[in-house]
């Protein structure tokens, strides 16, 4: 079985949550239903959560998904840190995470230190206010004329190319300026390689998935909110 078909399976399993259920608020049955859902499915969350406390804030299918997939001769990048970067470091030979935020940066390197991960290279970039960018994506026909890059975090998103193109075997977008680290890592993804974006139902992500339209794609959920992985086509 490939990659993908082992994702499709697990995806697939009766006991994860098929379907996201947030609606836009309108006085009509399925927002009613909805907001009687929430609850449970909040509890449904938390108690994944309080059972598994280092796994990734992502949904419960995709974190199947990365136990089966994920293995130590792989190579990964994040963009956002956390329980995240504990179980990444755990499950790949080597992970690159960057974090925007310096507190939160500092608790996880703590974390990291006090468990002796030492396969991490982890990066504080924090936004500078004033950048002025000449970073275009005019060379991206899925990003929008009218896209208005987020000039504050152009070290952060811009930090992955630093690396070669087709680098690693897994990427996670659970970060700021979700768009344009997208943009720029994809390339760095080998083929074969999985992309993941947390949080993929919101709507200003669609260029991401304009982008990747012709790769095969798992949309998972907690029902709440959507994890998305991409499998990129291994070079024919």
């Amino acid at each position: 079985m490939t990659s993908f078909d082992i994702a499709l399976s697990i995806s697939q399993k009766w006991h994860f949550i098929k379907r996201n259920f947030i609606v836009e608020k309108q006085f009509h049955g399925r927002y009613l239903f909805y907001r009687v859902a929430r609850p449970i499915l909040k509890v449904n969350y938390k108690i994944f959560k309080a059972m598994h406390p280092l796994r990734p804030w992502t949904s419960q299918a995709s974190i199947r998904i990365f136990e089966a997939l994920l293995k130590k001769d792989m190579t990964g990048f994040e963009y956002g840190s956390g329980n995240s970067t504990i179980f990444f470091a755990r499950h790949l030979g080597q992970l690159t995470s960057v974090e925007h935020h310096e507190l939160w940066f500092n608790i996880v390197k703590q974390k990291l230190a006090h468990l002796n991960i030492v396969n991490v290279d982890y990066h504080f970039i924090p936004p500078k206010p004033d950048t002025t960018s000449n970073v275009s994506f005019k060379d991206f026909p899925s990003v929008p004329p009218d896209f208005k890059v987020r000039n504050d975090y152009q070290d952060y998103f811009s930090f992955i190319t630093r690396f070669p193109i087709n680098h690693f075997d897994f990427i996670l977008i659970d970060g700021r300026a979700r768009v344009e680290c997208a943009m720029m890592a994809i390339p760095r993804l080998k083929p074969g390689g999985i992309f993941v974006l947390d949080n993929s139902d919101r709507s200003r992500y669609e260029p991401i998935f304009r982008h990747l339209k012709d790769w095969k794609m798992i949309n998972t959920t907690t029902g709440l909110f959507d994890t998305t992985l991409w499998f990129k086509p291994k070079a024919s």
